[in-house]
């Protein structure tokens, strides 16, 4: 129950931010609250994979380790929670700015993420 309860209260402080920032068609969050992602809709797998990498990109220089899946276990509490949202919150907004911008390559140092663990 507390892995399900941190991830919905993640879910809806990420949703909360990405409302804020008027993002709703650009992300959204799909999944259990126990295992979700953030999902681009509308958008080809090469541009999601330079959306991916640049929110990453974002978050890391925040210093939180981000790859976009939700993943709670029973060592995440309130503390968690709230880093990751105070992160959360700037990062999004630089990657709406950026986006608003058509300039996602600007937050990108190196290539974009890609995907792996794909059937052929």
């Amino acid at each position: 129950a507390k892995i399900e309860t941190v991830g919905e209260s993640l879910s809806a402080g990420i949703t909360s931010i990405i409302e804020d920032l008027g993002m709703e068609d650009q992300i959204s969050i799909v999944g259990r609250p126990s295992r979700s992602v953030l999902y681009f809709p509308g958008v080809d797998e090469k541009e999601s994979l330079l959306r991916r990498t640049a929110l990453m990109q974002q978050c890391i220089l925040r210093g939180l380790l981000y790859f976009c899946v939700h993943v709670p276990c029973l060592a995440h509490g309130q503390e968690e929670l709230d880093f990751t949202l105070a992160v959360m919150e700037p990062a999004l907004k630089e990657f709406s700015h950026a986006l608003n911008d058509n300039n996602l390559g600007r937050l990108v140092k190196g290539s974009p993420v890609k995907a792996i663990f794909r059937k052929a």
